[in-house]
This record gives C-alpha cells, sequence and structure tokens, in this order.
C-alpha cells in the first residue's frame, strides 16, 4: 500500500477493505486468473484448492509458508478505531490442508454455533495475483445462496491470516463414502447427481462457473441440519436413500464469473482426473466455459458407480492423453447398465 501510494478506505491496512468498500483489486492478466492442475487432499467442510504445476514436485522456493492460527481468533466488530465490538472464536481440530491454506472448525461461545474456516496466511499473499484470486474467491462464494452449496457465512482478517467462515458439515465428503464402500448404487448416484445437477445449473445461472468439481468437493450434511428441509425429488425410493444427509458443493477457489455468455476462458486449472479437455488446451484451443463442469459430473457419476475415476493411471501426463482421447471403457464388475452409461 505504501510502494503503490493507495489508501485503504476506513483508514486500515486490510485487505478485506476494498472488497468490503466495492472496490475491485486489479484482476489477474488475461488466462492467469488462476493456476496449474490442483490435487488438494482435505475432508474439510470447505475443501481447499491445493494448486500444482505438471511436474511431479515443486521447488523448494514455491512451497506455501506455514499457517499458523491461534487457539482464539477474535473478529473486530466495529468499524472506527477504539471500537469495542469483537466476536471471539475458538480453534477446533485441523480439518483440512491444501497448499495455501489449513482450514479448522470453529466455535462462537456467544451462540454456541460451530463453523469451518479456511485460513490464509497473509504472508502467502504477496504478490498482487495471489490477494486478487483469495477476493475472487470470496467475492463467488458470498453471492451463491443454494442449500446444495456450502454456506458462506463472513470474512475478516487480523495481523497473519483472512478467515473465511463457512457452514460446518459435519458429516463426509462422496470421496469418504466411495473410499468406504468401493461404489455407490445406481439409485444412490442418481440421488446425488441430482443434487450437484442442480446445484451447478444454480452456479450457471449466475455465470459462475466452478472449475473443480470432484467427489472431495462434495460434503454431506445430516438432513437435520439442512435448512430447506427439502429432499432432492419427489421419488420416494431416492428421498429413503438420502434420509442420513444431504450433499453441498464446497471449494470456490478455482471458480470463476464470465462477463458474458460469449465469453472463454484458456486458464489451465482443476484436478488432473476430473479435468476437462478443454482446459487442458489451454490458450491453444478455443477456450472453455460451462461445458468443463459438465464433463466433470460425468466424471463424478463413473467414480461414484465404478469405484475408480475412468481416466485414472499411475501418471498424470498418461491421464491427459487419456482424457484428450476420451479413452475409457466400463468394467465387467461392477455392471453398469446402458441408460447410466449413455448418461455418462
Amino acid at each position: 500500500r505504501r510502494k503503490e501510494g493507495r489508501e485503504v478506505p476506513g483508514g486500515g491496512s486490510t485487505l478485506l477493505a476494498y472488497m468490503q468498500a466495492g472496490m475491485v483489486a486489479p484482476a489477474p492478466a488475461a488466462g492467469q486468473e488462476n493456476v496449474e492442475p490442483s490435487a488438494a487432499k482435505t475432508n474439510a467442510a470447505v475443501a481447499i484448492a491445493a494448486p500444482m504445476p505438471l511436474a511431479t514436485e515443486k521447488k523448494k522456493r514455491d512451497r506455501p509458508k506455514e499457517v499458523k492460527c491461534p487457539r482464539i481468533v477474535t473478529e473486530t466488530l466495529g468499524e472506527e478505531a477504539g471500537d469495542p465490538r469483537v466476536r471471539t472464536y475458538v480453534r477446533g481440530r485441523p480439518m483440512g490442508k491444501g497448499g495455501f491454506a489449513v482450514v479448522y472448525s470453529m466455535h462462537d461461545p456467544s451462540t454456541g454455533e460451530s463453523f469451518a474456516a479456511k485460513v490464509v496466511a497473509k504472508s502467502t499473499l504477496e504478490k498482487e495475483r495471489a490477494r486478487a484470486k483469495i477476493l475472487t474467491e470470496i467475492r463467488i462464494h458470498r453471492s451463491v445462496t443454494n442449500r446444495h452449496v456450502v454456506r458462506f457465512v463472513r470474512c475478516f482478517e487480523d495481523a497473519a491470516n483472512v478467515y473465511i467462515i463457512m457452514e460446518l458439515c459435519s458429516n463426509k465428503t462422496l470421496a469418504d463414502v466411495v473410499k468406504q464402500r468401493g461404489c455407490l448404487t445406481e439409485p444412490e448416484a442418481a440421488c446425488y447427481l441430482r443434487e450437484i445437477v442442480t446445484a451447478v445449473s444454480h452456479l450457471h445461472a449466475m455465470r459462475v462457473i466452478h472449475r473443480d468439481l470432484k467427489l472431495g468437493n462434495l460434503f454431506l450434511t445430516p438432513a437435520g441440519l439442512d435448512e430447506a428441509g427439502e429432499g432432492p425429488g419427489t421419488d420416494p425410493a431416492l428421498e429413503m436413500i438420502t434420509a442420513g444427509g444431504r450433499l453441498k458443493i464446497g471449494d470456490f477457489g478455482l471458480a470463476c464469473r464470465l462477463e458474458s455468455e460469449d465469453e472463454r476462458k484458456t486458464t489451465i486449472c482443476g484436478t488432473p482426473n476430473y479435468i476437462a479437455p478443454e482446459v487442458l488446451a489451454g490458450s491453444k484451443g478455443s477456450g472453455h466455459s460451462y461445458e468443463v463442469d459438465v464433463w466433470s459430473i460425468g466424471v463424478i457419476m463413473y467414480t461414484l458407480l465404478v469405484g475408480t475415476p475412468p481416466f485414472q493411471t499411475s501418471d498424470v501426463h498418461a491421464t491427459y492423453k487419456r482424457i484428450r482421447a476420451n479413452a475409457y471403457e466400463f468394467p465387467d464388475k461392477p455392471s453398469v447398465s446402458l441408460g447410466a452409461r449413455d448418461l455418462i
């Protein structure tokens, strides 16, 4: 701020002040909105985008700095200096970790509510591109309200970190379910697919592309915690299957919003097993739009029914080659119906 001679509204040296005042942080250069394919591993209520280069190992200088979150986290509510109003959270267990953040459970003792908090160290936000990226994630996530999307609650910062407070999904992800059970039945997969399509349809109506749909970003919340109080549809059989939980999409770290329906993005981003061929083409292709989420939904459906992603190999470059050729097949067991195969 000193170097660029810019004043932050409210007199504070805060990253989020730009957003809170309606100011737009400088956007990344064209084609550089995000980063290369991620392979984040998390059990958090909101998964974290952990960008990884195409090379198998990152150089030491590229490794992210450690996130240090205090046991007691204080959010300042007053806008003026000296205002004593604060909200206090008690940090709980870590729920997931990615390249640039850690997700913790957070408890508000004043209300008894528990949340998930994505904690991003400010030391990782030194570059303008990184700051623009997290502000984009916050803007998009807070604008989306749907019963099948992890609820954005609030965001704030202190001297060391930026905190994104979200709904705590206290159940598993679909990745946990597949790991435990191997695969799902077609009625179960159909039910979850209906919820995924409902959420993604809502995102696309808002010109938002998620770009990182995968089992690990699909969170299950017990039905009793779902404020909507409704099932995914009118089929009683499907309603019974999901009586124990609802599906919610999380992690908007790679999401983008289109300026127009004709706009095409060229950023190479996503998770290797789920990434679409249009994304892999990057700037050499015609760009990508909503269809990349539809591709990922097909990969998700295959994985739910078979137990492994359709293009998975031991080498990421071989995986990309199979994706570009759309080279996959169905095993004899478990059996997948012709209708499900056609839909995939």
